[in-house]
């Protein structure tokens, strides 16, 4: 991600030549990436929010918020992840897209399967699907919804994800 740290304190001689003026005129003329203000003032906190900023941050910066200024650049980088709710029982877990790998069903029961867990989802296959609504979701087979953003590889019969599971490819003549 693209990324603009800029001092915001300026005195009105400097005006015209650094800091908020200059993420203005970045602003107006289509600039959209990360801009994160760093000062030794707050008098001009408020400038920030009128050009997007990610972060304002005071000097001396402390290691914390300096690590949280990192994790707003990267937050507002990658593209939205779309969240759901799907009821695993008396619970409901809200799990984002990214998160998701792939939907089967086994032994008549709907199981979500992400990097790191394996979840009973208490809903159909086809109910699931609507909810996913199509891409990056794809059903490559009558019992597998696959997230097409995790497919490392693909052969004659299936998709292989980044964790080598195979997904069977439907066939048609």
């Amino acid at each position: 991600a693209d990324l603009w740290i800029v001092d915001m304190y300026m005195s009105p001689e400097e005006a015209r030549r650094h800091g908020f003026w200059r993420a203005q005129e970045a602003r107006k003329q289509g600039w959209d990436e990360a801009i994160l203000f760093n000062t030794s003032s707050t008098a001009l906190y408020p400038q920030g929010f009128a050009v997007d900023a990610v972060h304002y941050l005071v000097k001396t910066v402390r290691y914390e918020e300096l690590k949280e200024a990192m994790r707003r650049v990267q937050e507002r980088a990658l593209p939205e992840d779309p969240i759901y709710a799907l009821p695993l029982g008396k619970e409901t877990i809200h799990i984002g897209q990214r998160n998701i790998m792939y939907v089967e069903v086994y032994g008549h029961k709907t199981l979500l399967h992400t990097p790191s867990h394996t979840h009973r989802v208490m809903l159909s296959l086809n109910r699931v699907g609507e909810i996913l609504r199509g891409a990056p979701f794809l059903q490559c087979f009558r019992s597998y919804i696959v997230n097409m953003d995790h497919i490392k590889s693909v052969d004659e019969a299936h998709f292989v994800l980044a964790n080598d599971v195979c997904i069977p490819i439907a066939v048609r003549n």
